[in-house]
């Protein structure tokens, strides 16, 4: 590593870059920005500084941003500097947020195609991925342990509405083993846990559930 890359890395430390998107999006209540930075800007930021000291694009599993192109994990992302990030990100153009976190009752089928893939390919958190997200199998653990027996309240989740679909954009290890629980079906469930292929299933039968969450509501619908 070079004295340039150190001192990105550094500055990435001090949550420089965290004050810079904080400064330049106020409009993002707190505990939604403080998610965003945590889960998707600052580990792409340290993870993928490049030797021309430039970074790449951060990814939400199966997303990549800022440009919003889907692509499948593990595509290689293109790179961008950090202030093109906070300009361009698709998280924060043309989008206004709810000031508090707000109930909305979903399923699966309430979410845009990016979202679902991600719930699909991690079996609503009975699959999880350590190599590709760190402590991933402790942490659905530690969410699926603080379910009751009814849906309750949880710790907000971040959504973007998208039309009259959502994506979200931080708190999968909460909600996917939420909607397993008590969205789906019994029966779906029980397939799910013993290992059968999630994508046979007709997740139109699942019901919606009351999730708390921080909204976002894009201006203009975007695809996925």
């Amino acid at each position: 590593m070079n004295f340039k890359e150190w001192l990105a890395l550094d500055e990435v430390r001090f949550k420089g870059f965290e004050r810079q998107f904080k400064q330049a999006h106020p409009e993002i209540p707190r505990y939604a920005s403080k998610q965003i930075y945590n889960s998707i800007l600052q580990p792409s930021v340290s993870n993928y500084v490049t030797k021309q000291g430039q970074y790449r694009s951060p990814t939400i599993y199966g997303q990549e941003t800022p440009d919003s192109t889907v692509t499948t994990v593990g595509q290689t992302a293109p790179f961008t500097s950090p202030s093109a990030m906070m300009a361009n990100s698709h998280l924060v153009n043309n989008v206004t947020w709810t000031k508090r976190p707000m109930i909305v009752n979903v399923s699966p089928q309430d979410f845009m195609q990016n979202t679902l893939f991600n719930f699909l390919k991690w079996k609503f958190g009975v699959k999880a991925d350590n190599k590709l997200v760190q402590n991933d199998q402790q942490r659905f653990d530690v969410q699926r342990n603080k379910l009751g027996s009814e849906p309750g309240r949880n710790e907000p989740v971040v959504l973007i509405k998208n039309g009259d679909k959502y994506e979200l954009v931080d708190g999968y290890h909460r909600i996917m083993p939420r909607l397993l629980k008590f969205s789906a079906p019994p029966q779906h469930q029980q397939y799910i846990l013993n290992g059968g292929n999630v994508e046979m299933l007709d997740l139109s039968k699942w019901r919606p559930i009351p999730v708390d969450a921080y909204i976002g509501i894009r201006a203009t619908p975007q695809n996925n």
